[in-house]
């Protein structure tokens, strides 16, 4: 998603898949961010309309490692 946004694929409860963006998340930063383990979210959820498809995804405020 071009040079500075994130498009994650989560695992939510029980393992079911969840789409997020982070959008302007690498602004002045000179890489992806590494995490490992779990992480937490600050996120609001929003409608994709993408190629006459819907689907819900989360839009990433804010992320930290847990």
């Amino acid at each position: 998603m071009k040079e500075r946004h994130l498009k994650l694929n989560l695992a939510g409860p029980q393992g079911r898949p969840l789409e997020a963006v982070w959008w302007n998340c690498l602004e002045g930063k000179e890489r992806t961010p590494v995490l490992s383990g779990g992480i937490e979210l600050a996120y609001t959820i929003e409608t994709n309309v993408w190629n006459g498809e819907v689907r819900m995804q989360l839009n990433v405020q804010d992320l930290r490692s847990s």
